[in-house]
C-alpha cells in the first residue's frame, strides 16, 4: 500500500504526455523562457538607454512654423510651447486683428506639427508605439491566450493627431475659425 508522502513515486507520474506536460517537455519549455526573459531584459535596457538619449534631446527638439508669406513666423518645442514670435512689417499691416491672430495661430499650428513630427522620428517611428501592441509583439504567449477580439482592438493603428485649426479663411474673410 502505497501513502500520498512516498517520495518514491515519479513526480510525473500522473501528468499526461499527451498534454506535453512530461518532464522532457517541461524542461524544455522552462529553459525557452529562460531564453525569453534574458532576451526581453536586454531589450528593457537597450530602452532604457534609447530613453535616457532622448529626453536629453528633447530640449533641443524645435518646430518652425509660418503665414501670411512669412510675416508672421514662430518657433515652439517639443510640447508645442512657443519659444519666439516673429512679426514682420506686413504683419502689421493686416487688415485686422482678427486676421493677424489667424496668421499666428496657423505658424503656431504648423510649427507644433513639425515639432511632433521630430518627436515620433526621434522615437523611432513615424507614429508613438501603443503600449499594449508592443506589450502583445513582446509576450506572443500571452496573445495565444486572449481572446482575439481584445488583441484586434488593441491592435488597431493610432489615428493621427488632429491639429485644433478647422480651415484657413481667405484673405478677404475676418472669420474666426477657432470658434
Amino acid at each position: 500500500m502505497s501513502s500520498p508522502w512516498d517520495t518514491t513515486d515519479d513526480l510525473y507520474a500522473d501528468v499526461s504526455p499527451a498534454r506535453g506536460l512530461d518532464a522532457e517537455n517541461v524542461e524544455r519549455n522552462a529553459n525557452e523562457l529562460r531564453r525569453r526573459q534574458d532576451t526581453l531584459n536586454a531589450r528593457l535596457e537597450s530602452e532604457r538607454k534609447r530613453a535616457a538619449e532622448l529626453l536629453a534631446n528633447l530640449p533641443t527638439i524645435e518646430g518652425r512654423g509660418s503665414a501670411e508669406n512669412g510675416s508672421v513666423a514662430v518657433v515652439v518645442d517639443a510640447n508645442g510651447r512657443l519659444k519666439d514670435l516673429t512679426l514682420t512689417a506686413g504683419a502689421l499691416r493686416l487688415s485686422s486683428a482678427s486676421r493677424l491672430r489667424n496668421a499666428i495661430m496657423d505658424a503656431v499650428a504648423e510649427a507644433t506639427e513639425e515639432a511632433m513630427g521630430r518627436v515620433r522620428r526621434a522615437v523611432g517611428g513615424a507614429t508613438p508605439t501603443d503600449p499594449m501592441t508592443a506589450y502583445f509583439d513582446a509576450m506572443p504567449e500571452v496573445v495565444a491566450m486572449l481572446p482575439s477580439r481584445y488583441v484586434d482592438q488593441w491592435r488597431k493603428p493610432p489615428e493621427s493627431p488632429q491639429t485644433s485649426r478647422k480651415r484657413t479663411p481667405s484673405i478677404w474673410e475676418d472669420t474666426n475659425p477657432y470658434e
